[in-house]
């Protein structure tokens, strides 16, 4: 009767065991059981059972399209950005292979991809190179990300818009996501590649052939902008208004748009004239004063562009105007 005691409780407490463990336990985790024989509350006859198994790796991740709708662009435009996340909901560490793809037969014209990116700096949307906070780029067959279990990264795709598209056509890309693990294109969700997860142990696919994919799309604007550049006002080194060496000539740039759709990220760059110099502190954006430093207001000198006055618009609607005052001084 004793022995078919100690048999019932070892049997129970293996699959309590095997019932209370933590959705998602790291891969290559050792999961050990054992089992204590007593009598009276003292150990019998030394006897205790110990059970363990590891556990395997599961391949499996998330991605998504972070764009609500279509990104709205001008024909022709260059550098439209897409933004992707990529989530590794496996329980190892992967790493993963991008590409994109835009040949699909259900939209109106093929963006061209210039390139991709992954958000390396910790702030939101996407900075360039020339930024001093830059993302980092990926070389599609020459890099890759590597994402550690729940861990996630936002990805962009950067394309640019070809010329003479008409108002509201759609072009989409597709990225394409692939685990890093050879032939993995070879096996189906539930099959198991021995040894190939992290520290040698199996690695079970939850994901068909390893792979994903997410489609991004751009629509062209049907709202029409009409910018216009004139002297504001002159005043030369005497207070009058004669263009001469010393001259300060005040520049206003008029942007304005009719018509229906949203424009974003929009960005008006207005190098500095030949033969003149930036009158610093004079740039203003709807007699708001705008400082020089790349700093969170919406202009810089000298930053985001060499010699250059850039004012951010960012998303801009029908009947939306801005305007911009710019100072430069004759040489």
């Amino acid at each position: 009767m004793k022995t078919i005691t100690f048999s019932l409780i070892f049997i129970l407490l293996s699959f309590l065991s095997l019932n209370v463990q933590a959705k998602g336990v790291a891969a290559g985790a050792v999961i050990s059981n054992t089992v204590i024989v007593t009598a009276n509350g003292i150990p019998e006859f030394g006897l205790r059972a110990t059970a363990e198994f590891t556990v395997a790796e599961t391949l499996n991740f998330d991605l998504i399209s972070l764009d609500s709708q279509a990104v709205t662009v001008i024909s022709p435009s260059n550098d439209r950005v897409l933004s992707f996340r990529l989530t590794n909901t496996g329980n190892g560490t992967e790493s993963f292979l991008l590409k994109s793809n835009t040949l699909i037969t259900d939209d109106d014209f093929d963006p061209i991809v210039n390139s991709i990116w992954i958000e390396s700096n910790q702030t939101s949307s996407f900075q360039n190179k020339s930024s001093a906070r830059a993302d980092s780029q990926y070389l599609v067959d020459l890099n890759k990300v590597t994402l550690d279990a729940d861990e996630s990264v936002v990805i962009y795709i950067l394309s640019r818009i070809p010329k003479s598209l008409g108002k509201s056509q759609t072009g989409k890309v597709i990225l394409k996501v692939k685990a890093d693990i050879p032939n993995i294109d070879q096996y189906s969700v539930g099959d198991s590649i021995p040894a190939a997860g992290d520290n040698g142990v199996d690695l079970v696919l939850l994901k068909d052939q390893g792979q994903s994919q997410a489609v991004g799309s751009y629509i062209t604007s049907s709202l029409n902008l009409d910018m216009k550049k004139t002297v504001f006002k002159v005043i030369d080194p005497y207070n009058k208004k004669r263009i001469m060496p010393g001259t300060a000539v005040t520049y206003k740039i008029s942007l304005n748009a009719t018509g229906d759709g949203v424009i974003e990220n929009l960005v008006i760059s207005d190098p500095t004239p030949k033969n003149m110099h930036y009158k610093a502190g004079s740039m203003i954006l709807n007699n708001i004063s705008l400082s020089d430093i790349n700093d969170n207001d919406q202009g810089d000198f000298g930053k985001t562009q060499s010699n250059t006055a850039t004012v951010v618009i960012g998303k801009m609607k029908s009947s939306d105007h801005f305007e911009i005052l710019l100072t430069y001084i004759i040489d």
